[in-house]
């Protein structure tokens, strides 16, 4: 590895603090445990302004107040937290001498990458150890974040040329056709590099879902159910064009749900797994669960402490009111939205729907009638 390699997978972590007799000392802690590059920013604009222009940055170490705890305090910090919030996520730790602060918007209690350390004789280590346990995760968003520059450069070289032929002569065309294109090609170009590995089935879903709208397989779940209750959950069938909204008001007055049941209910269920012993089942579940449908069931696997491992039974129907649902997950609606299955996996629900239900009508047939004029004639050979 040569020194320049050595130094472009070293971790760039931003130091946002106005005490030089704060900074200094988590500068060489994090230099000394984590062998990182380590930038100070003296003052708020000048740290706001380093996180806007250098893109290496991997985490960030943000003092809130201008001052000291002895002096009147401003905070100074949250245009930088504001701006992380919305416009370039950085993991970050909150170093601060004011144990209690609120921020707008505030603190998200769980998230992983966000924590908060009062300034005092052990927070130093403190700090480390936080970034030293995300260090391999911060290496991972480089990569993603490298990969989707790769392929936002991929999408605008190979489709300029195109575009700038296809609207000659009007540019506010040309200004929608190349952002739009871009957008396209780069998550065609993310899906294209899904080929090759076996998907998580985790990356079945879009979570928290992003859509405004309703969309065919989203997940819902009663709010008066258990998070690990399979049978508090719904998965929508309405076809996703007739659940968008147009000026506040969706298309729809009801929505098309199957009920789930627990996988374990599944498999005693349907009549090709509750034939197999354990052994057998193990063996052919593999291969069963890559139909479109196993008698009418879908199985959906669990996604962490979000969903449970369950099945859409796609035989038990009902109709959800739309104004019941709360499309963000918030309020106090009867139903909430928690994920949403995507592409390719969303067609495969709508193809095993119609394979399960869209059989055509036909009226009853004369078969004996119509096998009799190609059965053999009596005494015939056969």
């Amino acid at each position: 590895m040569t020194d320049k390699q050595a130094e472009g997978e070293r971790l760039c972590i931003l130091v946002v603090e106005d005490e030089a007799s704060a900074a200094n000392p988590v500068k060489a802690v994090l230099e000394e445990t984590l062998g990182a590059k380590v930038v100070i920013a003296a003052d708020f604009k000048a740290g706001l302004d380093e996180l806007v222009s250098n893109k290496s940055v991997d985490a960030l170490v943000l003092d809130l107040y201008a001052g000291n705890i002895h002096e009147p305090m401003f905070l100074e910090g949250e245009a930088i937290w504001n701006h992380i919030w919305s416009d370039r996520f950085v993991p970050i730790a909150i170093h601060t001498a004011a144990p209690a602060f609120e921020l707008d918007p505030p603190v998200p209690p769980d998230n992983p990458f966000i924590r908060a350390f009062t300034k005092g004789p052990t927070s130093h280590g403190e700090l480390a150890r936080f970034l030293t346990d995300l260090a391999p995760f911060l290496h991972e968003i480089r990569k993603v974040s490298s990969s989707i520059d790769r392929a936002t450069s991929r999408a605008l070289r190979d489709s300029s040329t195109a575009i700038w032929r296809a609207t000659a002569g009007n540019e506010q065309a040309r200004l929608q056709l190349i952002a739009a294109t871009a957008r396209r090609r780069v998550a065609a170009l993310f899906d294209e590099g899904m080929s090759g590995r076996p998907v998580d089935s985790s990356e079945q879903y879009v979570y928290p879902p992003i859509a405004e709208s309703l969309m065919t397989g989203d997940i819902l779940r009663g709010l008066s159910g258990s998070p690990d209750d399979p049978t508090a959950y719904r998965l929508v069938l309405s076809p996703s064009c007739d659940l968008q909204m147009r000026d506040g008001e969706c298309g729809l007055a009801d929505v098309l749900v199957s009920n789930c049941v627990s996988f374990e209910e599944f498999v005693k269920t349907a009549p090709t797994t509750r034939q197999l012993n354990l052994n057998k089942l193990r063996e052919r579940l593999p291969s069963l669960l890559t139909q479109p449908h196993v008698d009418g069931y879908i199985v959906l696997p669990a996604f962490g402490n979000i969903l449970p491992c369950m099945a859409a039974d796609l035989r038990r129907l009902e109709l959800i009111s739309h104004g019941e649902i709360s499309p963000s997950g918030n309020g106090d609606r009867k139903w909430s939205r928690v994920a949403s299955i995507d592409s390719p996996f969303r067609e495969l629900l709508v193809w095993a729907y119609l394979l399960v239900a869209g059989r055509p009508g036909v009226p009853d047939r004369d078969f004996a009638g119509t096998l009799g004029m190609v059965a053999p004639a009596s005494g015939a050979e056969e």
